[in-house]
């Protein structure tokens, strides 16, 4: 499966309006990463790191994937979710020590 999906593909999906056309206002409204969909018809498609987490999640991402057009390599990419996880840790312990007595 691709990084790019069109509404209709997204409809149905965790967090996402139940029509393609609410899918595409609420892509427009927020700014998504979007791109013309090639073939007949024409139209939008949407880069799935635009999509809510539960959705992508839903279509088998992890929350936090990248356009692999930015140059990226997958090694920067898993360096930079380490990273995140470890501050996420980091945070919880210092919550749940300022909240011990």
């Amino acid at each position: 499966m691709g990084e790019w999906f069109a509404a209709k593909a997204l409809v149905g999906l965790p967090e996402l309006p139940t029509t393609e056309r609410s899918i595409q206002r609420m892509a427009k409204r927020e700014g998504w990463q979007c791109q013309k969909r090639q073939g007949r018809g024409g139209g939008w498609e949407y880069h799935v790191s635009a999509l809510p987490e539960e959705t992508r999640v839903a279509l088998g991402w992890g929350p936090t994937p990248s356009l692999s057009s930015e140059g990226g390599n997958a090694s920067t990419q898993q360096a930079s979710d380490r990273d995140l996880h470890h501050a996420s840790v980091a945070t919880a312990r210092s919550v749940s020590s300022l909240a011990s007595p």
